[in-house]
């Protein structure tokens, strides 16, 4: 037990620990509770010939993937294997997709702020500008068009900026009801 903790800490990349109850130094069961602080990933089949209702209970609630009594039928621990492989090649499918997402994440919240910044310093003068008494038609026009697409982008990045906040569970869902027809022809 103990040389497989210090073998699994050296090398976090095992997915599969097949273990023993009885063993010399640290019995299985004590093995599995210690796993799990290691390695979140990794998961155990245990193989023995203890094979009685606790202390399969008991390996269970201690993260034990399986569970195989001896005499083993090879072609089971074989099926076993193989099919605990597969459950940990997708945690750790999940565990990278997970990063990635939060990665997106911050990386959508960061440039989101860095535009709403300059945008809300465009809106600024050109809504002072626009309060100008004596400012030409043609200009009063242009003004107008940058305000609007101005705002339009800064409600895009404050519908990014809400994404991110119901992603991170920082802001409640309301529903409602609304037109959807009108929402779909703006």
């Amino acid at each position: 037990g103990h040389e497989a903790l210090t073998l699994l800490e050296q090398q976090p990349d095992v997915d599969l620990v097949l273990s023993d109850i009885n063993m010399p130094g640290m019995d299985g069961l004590t093995l599995l509770a210690k796993l799990a602080e290691i390695n979140p990933i990794i998961r155990t089949v245990m193989v023995t010939a203890y094979g009685d209702m606790n202390n399969i209970r008991t390996a269970m609630n201690r993260g034990a993937f399986d569970f195989l009594i001896k005499p083993i039928d090879f072609r089971d621990l074989e099926a076993t294997i193989e099919k605990t492989i597969r459950y940990t090649q997708q945690l750790r499918e999940s565990a990278d997709l997970k990063a990635i997402d939060e990665m997106k994440t911050r990386f959508f919240a960061n440039i989101t702020h860095e535009l709403r910044t300059p945008l809300s310093l465009i809106i600024s003068p050109v809504d002072k500008l626009l309060e100008t008494a004596d400012l030409p038609a043609p200009y009063q026009l242009l003004l107008s068009t940058v305000r609007r697409n101005a705002r339009q982008l800064l409600r895009l990045i404050n519908q990014l900026l809400d994404i991110n906040k119901l992603e991170a569970q920082q802001m409640d869902v309301i529903n409602e009801v609304g037109d959807l027809p009108g929402f779909v022809g703006q």
